[in-house]
């Protein structure tokens, strides 16, 4: 919550408010032995940082949040890390570090977008699936149902036709 009220304070271009509650955030991630917490604290601290114009802290930052994220593999934190770098390249007026970085970010969030359109469609293949299997199941009752109605026509038929035979 800390590192969301400091990403708040980041958008309203509060930068001091903002760092105090990422530092909090990386603190508590810290005790917690959050490693995925203190990956997205370090990025929101490099923000910060770029924001109020400390673009070498910035950048140091960034790349320690990108070394945890790189460890971690959590492409998630590593495509975040890749956008704050490309910011603080863009700041530092250094546009082709900027664009490597942006590119790398993009490439990043195509992978994920992919990934969760095949989850979706994986999903959704499950769901035909298991509404076909239902399907069948009902079928099978009903042809089920359909055969014992014609059981008991064939019973009653044959009791019927007994009970003529004797009367």
């Amino acid at each position: 919550l800390l590192g969301d009220i400091g990403e708040i304070y980041q958008i309203q271009n509060k930068a001091d408010s903002s760092l105090i509650y990422y530092t909090e955030s990386e603190k508590i991630s810290e005790a917690l032995s959050d490693s995925v917490g203190i990956a997205n604290s370090m990025l929101g601290i490099a923000n910060a940082y770029t924001l109020k114009g400390n673009l070498e802290e910035a950048q140091n930052v960034a790349f320690t949040g990108l070394k945890i994220a790189e460890k971690l593999n959590n492409i998630q934190n590593i495509k975040e890390a890749y956008k704050t770098l490309g910011d603080i390249y863009e700041a530092k007026k250094q546009p082709q570090e900027a664009l490597n970085y942006f590119k790398k970010a993009k490439e990043l969030e195509d992978t994920l977008y992919n990934a969760e359109k095949h989850k979706q469609i994986l999903q959704v293949q499950n769901q035909y699936e298991n509404y076909k299997k239902e399907q069948q199941v009902l079928e099978q009752k009903y042809e089920i149902d359909s055969l014992k109605k014609q059981n008991k026509i064939g019973i009653l038929f044959t009791i019927l036709l007994i009970l003529a035979l004797f009367s």
